[in-house]
């Protein structure tokens, strides 16, 4: 029920008829309003707290590398600490839902896919860790994605430039990513990608723009 609460203060949720109690507890909205105003904050605070209370350590992935190990503690090395937090948890959350396989071509080895956004980055920070501006991608293919040489309509089919269509005629390697062009990429179990978080890669960052 306390997720129901919590439920019924997102409007996507509510569009769908989700209820909370008709009481419900003050300290849900507050921790509503929190969440929504800075995802990744709370999100950052959740798993120090879950980890402080199941005696582990924060996943190995996200440990400062050697190049920024002599910050001095404090703001600085936490923000790197806790942005790599999150960019661990946007990929758990991306590689689960497209059950650990890329969704243009099924390559299933986790060393080989990367959780791309689509909305990048620096575009739009309350959209970082949404799951659903994520694809599944191997690394050819999100590199491509990055660079605007492919893209995924808002109907889930993949446009790839005509760069990259006219040197396959060239090159096997080129060929690999030429021939996703038209398909419709493999749909994930959750978190389906936004329409308007496609189209905004679709019309902005594709070099073949329309």
């Amino acid at each position: 029920m306390k997720m129901c609460n919590l439920a019924s203060y997102d409007p996507k949720h509510t569009e769908r008829g989700v209820k909370g109690l008709s009481r419900p507890c003050k300290t849900e909205h507050l921790v509503w309003t929190e969440f929504n105003k800075s995802p990744g904050d709370v999100l950052y605070e959740s798993e120090m707290l879950l980890a402080r209370l199941e005696g582990a350590r924060i996943n190995p992935e996200v440990a400062l590398e050697p190049e920024t190990a002599t910050l001095p503690e404090g703001i600085e090395k936490r923000r790197i600490v806790k942005a790599r937090v999150n960019q661990t948890l946007f990929r758990r959350d991306v590689l689960f839902a497209y059950g650990g396989k890329c969704c243009m071509t099924g390559i299933d080895d986790a060393e080989l896919l990367n959780a791309s956004h689509i909305v990048p980055w620096s575009e739009n920070p309350k959209e970082r860790l949404n799951p659903r501006n994520g694809l599944c991608l191997n690394a050819l293919h999100d590199r491509a994605f990055d660079r605007g040489l492919v893209s995924v309509k808002p109907d889930y089919t993949v446009r790839v430039s005509r760069r990259i269509l006219q040197a396959a005629s060239r090159s096997k390697k080129t060929g690999f990513i030429a021939e996703s062009d038209g398909a419709q990429i493999q749909l994930p179990k959750k978190f389906l990608p936004k329409p308007e978080f496609l189209e905004h890669h679709y019309r902005n960052i594709f070099v073949d723009k329309k």
